[in-house]
């Protein structure tokens, strides 16, 4: 009677670390390279780079509306959704942060608390390269 309930647990407990790992950014570089800008987003399973056409500073709640495939729970909303800006992948981890658009169309929602540090450095072209580490200060704050 036990064993169905803690199969399932432990599919739920699986399922929520692979999200956790795919889509919390761990840290993120911004590039210029001749004129083109590109960010790396770091999580603990991938990277991804995102060749920036534009980019908006949003709030998670306008731009990211009905979760598709992904997960979402206190301030972490991870994975696809649709919204008013279309479907975005979204690597947010706090409310506010960058709506991108890459230059072959996709969007990208990036949320964390040193969001303005991504801003100051895609805005400044003497930067060849930054690194960002990111921050949460809900977790800063539990520990």
């Amino acid at each position: 009677m036990l064993a169905p309930f803690l199969l399932i647990v432990s599919f739920v407990a699986i399922k929520i670390k692979l999200y956790l790992d795919e889509y919390v950014p761990r840290r993120v570089v911004v590039r210029h390279d001749g004129g083109r800008k590109i960010i790396s987003v770091e999580t603990k399973k991938k990277n991804i780079q995102i060749p920036v056409k534009e980019f908006w500073r949003t709030n998670c709640r306008e731009t990211l509306e009905v979760r598709l495939n992904g997960l979402a729970f206190g301030r972490y909303r991870l994975g696809l959704y649709k919204g008013a800006y279309g479907y975005v992948d979204s690597y947010a981890v706090s409310d506010s942060g960058l709506l991108i658009e890459d230059t072959n169309g996709k969007r990208y929602y990036l949320a964390f608390d040193n969001i303005d540090e991504v801003v100051d450095a895609i805005m400044d072209d003497s930067i060849r390269e930054k690194a960002i580490t990111v921050r949460d200060k809900a977790k800063e704050n539990r520990t």
